[in-house]
């Protein structure tokens, strides 16, 4: 704790940059987890502090990432569809909860039991490939939304979802103009920022920051305004009530 009595402005700028950058990180990235579990967005923004309050008391690194992550979401997202599929008066955040309490079981079991050398037993092939397929499989259940296409089964084999999703290129929507102009203006934006990163070494920390900044400000707008553009309603994270919405903004005939 001796640390504390020696802080500085510098290093409060400097907390107060990387706060600000994970925040207009771990925003979207955390609804957008809690959508790929099949959950309300508000519950991805629940994991996206809570782990970090309660880790600093029950572990001593600080530099572990702690938060949800896509391929974790995505299997949460598929053990709620095949239960929902037999038991559909079952609530999704219900499943996810029990399923929260059985991991976290098992994790604790291990962590008492000092079992963690069992990982070491699980060859890095198969972790590797783990993982690439499931980027695969993530990237091309969004192609559906992201062009739009209806009677996508993104949660189906990724084979079938690419097939059905090249037969439906006929019934895209305006949300493909939305969505694809929202790619290319953020990767250019953080193309220009990685080149002027390195044409101005000296001011990398400004351009880096500008880059996460530009790119959640961007996507976050386009969302908002192809959302309200290509179905004309607004979303209330605390009553679900997309209805009642859609009805204010329709006009009287």
């Amino acid at each position: 704790m001796d640390w504390i009595f020696h802080y500085n402005l510098t290093w409060l700028f400097g907390d107060f940059i990387a706060g600000v950058t994970v925040g207009f990180v771990v925003i979207p990235q955390g609804m957008a987890y809690a959508l790929l579990a099949q959950l309300p967005p508000e519950y991805g923004l629940y994991t996206s502090f809570v782990g970090f309050i309660l880790y600093w008391a029950f572990a001593t690194s600080k530099d572990i990432t702690i938060g949800t992550v896509a391929v974790m979401s995505t299997i949460v997202g598929n053990i709620v569809t095949k239960v929902q599929e037999k038991q559909p008066e079952i609530e999704a955040v219900d499943i996810a909860r029990a399923l929260s309490i059985v991991a976290g079981s098992i994790l604790l079991f291990i962590g008492l039991t000092r079992l963690g050398r069992i990982v070491e037993l699980i060859p890095l092939v198969a972790i590797t490939s783990f993982m690439t397929g499931a980027a695969f499989s993530i990237g091309a259940g969004q192609v559906p939304a992201l062009m739009g296409i209806s009677g996508v089964n993104n949660r189906g084999p990724t084979y079938l979802v690419i097939i059905d999703t090249l037969k439906g290129l006929g019934r895209t929507k305006l949300d493909a103009a939305i969505g694809l102009s929202a790619l290319v203006m953020l990767y250019s934006i953080r193309i220009l920022c990685n080149v002027m990163s390195k044409k101005q070494p000296s001011k990398q920390k400004v351009w880096f920051f500008v880059s996460n900044m530009d790119l959640m400000e961007v996507s976050n707008s386009l969302a908002f305004l192809g959302q309200y553009a290509a179905h004309g309603f607004c979303y209330s994270a605390i009553h679900h009530d997309r209805l009642a919405c859609k009805q204010r903004h329709q006009r009287p005939s």
